[in-house]
């Protein structure tokens, strides 16, 4: 099975992605060759490749090739991958782990998710569940899964203000 992680042409750095992949990696939850499109990101480790930045034909030529794409949200990759007749996993970049400047990419794999056309991982062990049961959750034959522990806005501040110092908490 042939893998291929895009983080997109953004400046901010998506270090969340690659980790989670080196995770499924090292834990063997994801089976297949992996290539990373890693951008400003960490570097990933020995257990795939990796490019920084990749010319479009590259990025078409390895989308084309993958039997999975999982993506940031960013609407090119998605509807690329979408013209190609694929279904993507979607992992969006959230506001609150400084990966984006807001939550845009989160409102929009929404709506695609909720159109059907792709799949969206709310965070890291979900993104691992939709790679490692991927054709079954294609296919229909797994229903969705709810996160563990959903990222609500108040468990974004409450992270960003305990890594600032800040004590309290965010007032219900």
């Amino acid at each position: 099975m042939k893998i291929f992680v895009t983080v997109g042409l953004e400046s901010f750095p998506f270090d969340r992605l690659v980790r989670a992949i080196e995770t499924g990696l090292e834990r063997r939850l994801i089976d297949g060759e992996v290539f990373i499109q890693s951008g400003d990101s960490l570097n990933p480790g020995g257990r795939c490749r990796s490019s920084r930045f990749m010319g479009f034909d590259e990025v078409v030529t390895r989308m084309r090739e993958a039997d999975i794409v999982v993506s940031h949200a960013g609407v090119g990759a998605t509807f690329l991958c979408l013209e190609m007749g694929k279904v993507p996993i979607l992992f969006p970049r959230r506001a609150c782990f400084r990966e984006h400047v807001d939550d845009h990419q989160v409102l929009f794999a929404r709506k695609m998710e909720s159109q059907g056309k792709v799949l969206v991982a709310h965070d890291e062990d979900d993104l691992l569940f939709k790679i490692s049961h991927y054709a079954a959750l294609v296919e229909g034959k797994l229903g969705p899964r709810t996160p563990a522990e959903p990222h609500s806005l108040r468990n974004c501040l409450e992270g960003i203000l305990l890594k600032c110092g800040t004590k309290g908490g965010v007032p219900k």
